[in-house]
């Protein structure tokens, strides 16, 4: 079975509590893609921050568990926003593809990406 973290982020509390809920909405259905997928989850990187200008203490450690971790195969997020919303985040993710061989879910999107992805 491969193995896949979980990405689940919102930035403010309104996105909370108007459709990208944590606990009701992202993380149900994240969980029962990996699942369908037949992905086990390794961890789940859960958290509330913004992707401005500051640094991304938490999505930096969710970067730096995969890149350090070779049986992790696969980033599940719910939807490209929430994994990547600046230039800086999606080189690192971007990285993560091409340099590492992981693939990126995007559940929402219906979309995955990996090293041949175009």
């Amino acid at each position: 079975m491969m193995k896949a973290v979980i990405l689940a982020r919102v930035s403010t509390l309104k996105q909370e509590k108007e459709g990208l809920s944590l606990k009701d909405i992202q993380l149900p259905e994240l969980r029962a893609y990996a699942a369908k997928m037949g992905f086990e989850v390794a961890r789940e990187f859960v958290f509330s921050e913004s992707a401005d200008y500051k640094i991304r203490k938490k999505f930096n450690e969710m970067i730096d568990f995969v890149k350090e971790t070779e049986d992790i195969k696969a980033i599940i997020s719910y939807r490209v926003d929430r994994i990547t919303r600046n230039y800086r985040d999606a080189v690192k993710i971007d990285e993560l593809r091409l340099d590492c061989g992981k693939e990126i879910h995007f559940v929402y999107d219906h979309l995955i990406i990996n090293k041949d992805s175009v």
